[in-house]
């Protein structure tokens, strides 16, 4: 069978360029190299590397603040088999999963993360581990525990010298206790004042990503102001329902929600982790905010909620103030 270029690692890298290096095969094994650059929308480039010694290439013309996925395939008459490397970012801490790069505060479901190639891997570009950590928020002193696989820490990991990197997975179920915030500190434990740290939700069932509002007029005191609410959902398909009101008014609700048949009404964002969004359009004329045929009276600040009705484990629920 087909063999693949093995340790693909990344030599130097700029915010447009980035250069790569693989150990090389033997010319029995290949005659040479392709090389594939695609973003999240298309192919960017591809090379051809001749000769199974060359194993190292730059690659040009990138754009800053856009994730990649390098591919090398070893070719003789067919390509064969590949190792893949994500690039993101040149500096500062992020997120990678399955090959899609994350900022601060991104959210994971957790039967997404419960095998070791679907980890969610924390990379420091520029640095070698020295020890680093996942830490969960609620409970600082008690580190991820990666060796331990029991009830009370079914997390397990493994890591990356350089760069510095921590993957973290789930070996078990999530036990409810568990579930929310998680900060992964690198290159060193988070007890250090000058480590990097980045946060990360790991949620059972579904969870509210966030709830934003959009077009909102500059001016806000000229009436009338329309503008939307936006809540975005993600996790599990099906979920009892979900709801957006100002106060005890409900603006927006809809039951017996699944996802994969569209019962209720939102846009598909990303279908791989079910996330999709809810959407409000509000009117407000300085005295009421009204959506369709639903009015509220109010003055001041608007408050807003969206709230998820999970099938079970805990309801979701996030606020919106507008001033």
């Amino acid at each position: 069978s087909a063999t693949a270029p093995s340790s693909l690692t990344v030599v130097s890298k700029t915010a447009t360029t980035i250069t790569v290096s693989w150990t090389a095969l033997d010319s029995s094994d290949a005659d040479g190299y392709v090389v594939n650059v695609t973003s999240d929308t298309d192919t960017v480039q591809t090379v051809q590397v001749e000769g199974s010694s060359n194993n190292t290439i730059t690659l040009n013309g990138l754009r800053e603040l856009t994730t990649y996925s390098i591919t090398v395939r070893a070719y003789q008459q067919l390509l064969g088999p590949a190792i893949v490397f994500t690039h993101c970012q040149p500096e500062g801490i992020y997120l990678v999963h399955n090959q899609n790069c994350y900022p601060n505060v991104s959210y994971f479901w957790d039967s997404r993360v419960n095998t070791v190639t679907e980890a969610i891997s924390c990379v420091l570009p520029g640095t070698s581990l020295t020890t680093g950590q996942w830490v969960r928020v609620a409970d600082p002193d008690d580190p991820v525990d990666c060796n331990s696989n029991g009830a009370s820490d079914p997390f397990r990991c493994t890591n990356v010298t350089s760069p510095a990197t921590l993957n973290l997975y789930l070996a078990q179920g999530l036990p409810a206790v568990q579930e929310g915030w998680y900060k992964c500190c690198l290159p060193t434990d988070c007890s250090d004042p000058n480590t990097n740290i980045i946060f990360a939700n790991i949620f059972r069932f579904a969870e509210i990503e966030s709830f934003i509002v959009s077009d909102l007029p500059f001016d806000m005191t000229v009436y009338s102001q329309e503008y939307k609410l936006n809540c975005i959902k993600i996790g599990y398909y099906r979920y009892d329902g979900i709801s957006m009101s100002i106060g005890s008014t409900a603006l927006a609700s809809y039951t017996n929600c699944d996802d994969r048949f569209s019962y209720c009404p939102s846009t598909v964002l990303v279908s791989s982790a079910n996330t999709v969004r809810y959407t409000v359009n509000i009117t407000w004329d300085g005295m009421t905010v009204s959506s369709g045929s639903i009015s509220q009276s109010t003055t001041g600040d608007q408050m807003y909620q969206c709230v998820l009705d999970n099938l079970s484990g805990a309801d979701r629920t996030r606020t919106l103030t507008i001033k």
